[in-house]
């Protein structure tokens, strides 16, 4: 609560920036409001189109509610957005995994990105 309450401060004291919009739904998604973060995240999404960080907020809020068509839709929006950014990434293979799509396996690639090896140690 304490960072939904810095986040309206901030608001209070230098008007609407997206930085503390996205600050107030971290604060709403960490008490578990994810219905009202949802609903916030889908009005900045839309008055900030574009912005990565609002297209992930609505993907991890709709994939808490389990709307997982929605979720899915925002996380590929934040990660043409951001595509460097992981946290999407990894937001979208959660959602295909889930849904069976064979894309979260192509994502993912385990058989060829995960491994064993040996590495040297500074001395």
């Amino acid at each position: 609560p304490r960072l939904i309450t810095w986040a309206e401060q901030g608001r209070a004291a230098l008007g609407d920036q997206p930085m503390l919009a996205a600050a107030r739904l971290t604060g709403l998604r960490l008490t578990g409001a994810h219905g009202q973060a949802l609903a916030e995240a889908r009005s900045l999404a839309a008055r900030y189109p574009g912005q990565a960080v609002f297209a992930s907020h609505r993907a991890w809020n709709a994939l808490r509610l389990r709307e997982l068509a929605e979720a899915e839709a925002a996380a590929i929006d934040a990660t043409r957005a951001a595509p460097r950014e992981q946290g999407a990434w990894a937001l979208l293979a959660t959602i295909w995994r889930i849904t069976g799509d064979p894309r979260g396996a192509w994502l993912l690639d385990h058989d060829r990105l995960v491994m064993v090896a040996d590495l040297a140690t500074p001395r």
